[in-house]
C-alpha cells in the first residue's frame, strides 16, 4: 500500500513541476513580444537593398566573446 501512495506521490509531484514548467515558459515567451518598445528605430538604409545591408552589417559587426 505504500508504494501505490509513493508512486501516486511522485506522479502529482510531476504534474505539478511539468504545470509550473509551462506556465513560466509561456508567460516569459508573451512577455518578450509586448517588452519592445513601440518607437524602436529601423535602420530603413539597411532595408533598401542587398548591398546596402551588407554595407550596413560590415561597418555595424561586433564580436562578443
Amino acid at each position: 500500500m505504500s508504494s501505490t501512495k509513493g508512486t501516486t506521490l511522485i506522479l502529482i509531484g510531476i504534474v505539478i513541476g511539468l504545470t509550473t514548467f509551462l506556465l513560466i515558459g509561456f508567460n516569459k515567451s508573451e512577455n518578450k513580444t509586448n517588452a519592445a518598445p513601440i518607437n524602436t528605430p529601423v535602420h530603413s538604409e539597411a532595408l533598401l537593398t542587398d548591398s546596402s545591408y551588407r554595407t550596413f552589417v560590415k561597418e555595424n559587426y561586433k564580436i562578443y566573446s
